[in-house]
């Protein structure tokens, strides 16, 4: 991935336009700025709700 790559992937994550803290070092994607990413995007996914038609489906196997 490109640094354009994880500078959206942490905007879209974080809905801030701003740049995420420097991401690159030497080329490379910093353990810091992938694993800033990474929490803002798994903290997202936790607070997602859980689709209805998924819950039918999870009520289903009972």
């Amino acid at each position: 991935m490109g640094r354009t790559g994880l500078s959206e992937i942490s905007s879209k994550a974080t809905g801030k336009t701003n740049k995420p803290r420097r991401a690159f070092k030497n080329g490379r994607p910093s353990e810091a700025g992938v694993g800033s990413v990474l929490r803002t995007i798994y903290d997202q996914t936790v607070k997602e709700t859980v689709p209805q038609e998924m819950l039918d489906l999870l009520g289903k196997l009972d």
